[in-house]
């Protein structure tokens, strides 16, 4: 079984698999990777760039056309939204600093407890409101790192001269329509990688595809490893277990088609995980706090990356209805089940309210039917009615003044 399964019987590299391999095998990033760098603080960045300069002094890097085509595709957009968010924190503190200058100011007004003793707080309240008008200054002066879609961005420069000549070559047209007839036949099957792109509209569907055959000819041309970093983490690139669906390792079918197509290994890391390796198996002083960022850096993609997907679904009713896979209608069906979930709750919820009003109805008939047979009992029934249906009229009590001016008394 282990022969005709290889995929599934690979353990996770041990403690000298792991050497070997930050010192021999060919690491290559994913665009994400390199997107990312943008959303750091700068020092953490060059930390990051300097374990691809370290591989690259050691012939250990390299980038697929593919990936480095997407990089740049998408590098304005990331610039773009990281100069938006890097703004608008500017803005939560200026507001934060006047909303806490102006609330003083009213407390002092009101004569509050701490503001009794002016002579004594006044001093220090000017101190205060001196230091924060020099923090609005400065940050309204600061020197940003420059995040600039054409001129001054000095991570792509760095990222270029990590990767100079270190890119692989592009498919001809004829060559490139070919592998997109070939990933179509794959998304059919849901061979991975790349069927969870197969809703993406236009060329765009083929992107890991494209990038996961481009990563067999660099291990067919140079025989050796790859060691694949990625943030995506769609579970055609993952093995993946649990209810959490935690990470477990390289899907095992990536595993055995490299193995296949090009007689080498194949393995896998995320930024952290890439990052955590550079800096126990390279020689080069990768700070706890860059980890820790790249971690944060990575749930914020994550978060962007979920958003993005329900959005996607909102402009498409349908859209979970063109998935090849059975892992993307599964998962589609639980994304459908969480969304329900509160609708069906709200339907069960207006279900008995509508009982209830029902049964306060039937109630309240109930009454009004009673209380109508009673008042019915105490009156005269029409004329023309059957004898029976008729009621006897009450008795009426004799006149006393009649009896005492009756002259026969």
């Amino acid at each position: 079984m282990k022969k005709t399964f290889p995929g599934y019987h690979v353990s996770l590299p041990g403690k000298e698999e792991i050497s070997v391999l930050w010192k021999e095998w060919v690491f290559t990033p994913d665009a994400n990777v390199l997107l990312s760098l943008y959303g750091l603080d700068p020092q953490v960045a060059d930390e990051l760039i300097g374990i691809l300069d370290r591989l690259s002094d050691r012939g250990q890097l390299w980038i697929s056309h593919q990936a480095a085509v997407e990089y740049h595709r998408s590098r304005p957009g990331i610039i773009a939204r990281e100069v938006a968010r890097q703004n608008k924190a500017r803005d939560e503190i200026r507001n934060l600093l006047s909303g806490a200058i102006g609330q003083l100011d009213r407390l002092r007004e009101e004569r509050r407890a701490p503001f009794e003793a002016d002579e004594e707080t006044s001093p220090l309240i000017e101190n205060l409101r001196a230091s924060v008008n020099e923090i609005r200054d400065a940050l309204k002066n600061a020197k940003q790192d420059p995040l600039d879609v054409v001129d001054a961005d000095r991570i792509r420069e760095k990222i270029a001269s990590a990767f100079d000549d270190r890119v692989g070559p592009e498919y001809p047209p004829e060559k490139l329509n070919e592998m997109y007839e070939r990933a179509d036949r794959r998304f059919a099957l849901g061979v991975r990688p790349g069927f969870r792109d197969a809703r993406k509209g236009g060329v765009k569907k083929y992107g890991d595809a494209i990038l996961w055959f481009q990563l067999i000819d660099c291990a067919k041309e140079t025989k050796r490893p790859i060691v694949f970093v990625t943030d995506d983490e769609k579970e055609d690139w993952w093995l993946k277990a649990g209810r959490e669906e935690e990470i477990v390792c390289p899907h095992p079918e990536l595993i055995e088609e490299m193995r296949r197509e090009a007689g080498t290994e194949f393995y896998m890391y995320g930024s952290k995980a890439f990052v955590e390796g550079a800096r126990q198996h390279l020689d080069l002083k990768i700070s706890q706090e860059a980890v820790d960022e790249v971690e944060r850096a990575g749930r914020r993609a994550k978060d962007l990356q979920t958003l993005e997907a329900m959005q996607r679904l909102l402009k498409d009713p349908y859209f979970g209805l063109r998935g090849y896979d059975e892992g993307w209608r599964r998962e589609m069906d639980e994304f459908n089940r969480r969304m329900l979930a509160p609708q069906q709750g709200l339907a069960e919820f207006n279900r008995r309210m509508l009982a209830w009003q029902q049964g306060l109805a039937d109630f309240t008939q109930s009454m009004a039917d009673g209380f109508d047979k009673r008042i019915a009992g105490l009156s005269y029934k029409p004329r023309g009615l059957a004898q029976e249906d008729q009621m006897d009229p009450p008795e009426e009590e004799p006149d006393e003044s009649d009896e005492e001016s009756d002259p026969g008394s």
